[in-house]
Order: structure tokens, then C-alpha cells, then sequence
């Protein structure tokens, strides 16, 4: 249960917070695995593909939704989940990141209609390796959103 002296809006700014510097982190461990496993799961892509064709642009953009939606995961986490779930702060935060992980998984079943992966611009999403990726990524974003939600929150006592 979160604590009554943690007021709603100052949970949510830290969760955003630290979820913009999660999901920075998040952009720089990809960019390490991806040469790693030697698997082009360029998650900014992934999602700017949509927004531009070219690939420099695409990426700009990917980072740019990828930050906002760090900030949004982060506020809903620092609100609703920092306090509630068991464990350390990391803990918390790396079994929230996975747990969104696998909710959102599945949709790599629809990845041949992503027009980045169906024209081979990067590589599917749909496989072991790429789950592996998309796991330590996550356990990344966590760690950090976990541990750095309670620290802003105890940087208020």
C-alpha cells in the first residue's frame, strides 16, 4: 500500500523520472546486445519506422516515443506498483518491466506486418534470441526505474 505521506503527484514525477533514465539505459544496453548477439532487434525502429522510412529518422523518432514512454510506465509504476509489489526497489521495478515484457510479447506475432521487419530493415522478434535481448533490456529498465523511483521518493524525507 503506498504511503499516505507520498502524495499521488509526487509518486508519479518520480516514477517518471527515473523512467526517462530507464528507458535511456534500456537505448544503450540495446545497442550493446544487438552487437552482442550479432540480432539487429532495434527496438527505436521498431517504432519510429512508423513515423519516418529512413532509418536515421526513424531511430530519432523511436527514441523520442521510447523516452515518452518510459516517463509514462514510470509514472504509472511510481503511483500504482513501487510500493505494492514485493522485494527491493529493483526487484520491484525489474518484475514490473518483465511483466510488461510479457504482456506486450505476443504481439511479435504480427511482426511481418511491421513494415521495417517485413522488408528485412531489421531482424524479427519472434525468436529466442530476441526474447533474451528484450528480457535483459528490461531487467535493465527496471533495475534502474525501481531503484530510481525510491530514491527520489527518499531524497523527499
Amino acid at each position: 500500500m503506498p504511503s499516505p505521506s507520498r502524495s499521488t503527484g509526487r509518486r508519479a514525477f518520480a516514477g517518471a523520472v527515473a523512467g526517462v533514465d530507464a528507458a535511456a539505459a534500456f537505448a544503450a544496453v540495446m545497442e550493446v546486445d544487438r552487437r552482442l548477439f550479432k540480432r539487429d532487434t532495434d527496438d527505436l525502429v521498431l517504432l519510429g519506422r512508423f513515423v519516418s522510412a529512413q532509418r536515421t529518422q526513424a531511430r530519432a523518432a523511436g527514441l523520442g516515443i521510447h523516452l515518452a514512454n518510459g516517463v509514462i510506465l514510470g509514472g504509472f509504476y511510481g503511483v500504482a506498483l513501487h510500493e505494492v509489489l514485493p522485494g527491493a526497489p529493483m526487484m520491484r521495478g525489474v518484475i514490473f518491466a518483465n511483466a510488461e515484457n510479457l504482456i506486450l510479447y505476443p504481439l511479435a506475432l504480427l511482426e511481418n506486418y511491421h513494415p521495417a521487419i517485413r522488408d528485412g530493415e531489421i531482424g524479427g522478434y519472434w525468436n529466442g534470441t530476441a526474447f533474451i535481448q528484450e528480457v535483459l533490456r528490461h531487467v535493465v529498465f527496471g533495475a534502474i526505474l525501481g531503484d530510481g523511483t525510491e530514491r527520489i521518493l527518499q531524497s523527499d524525507r
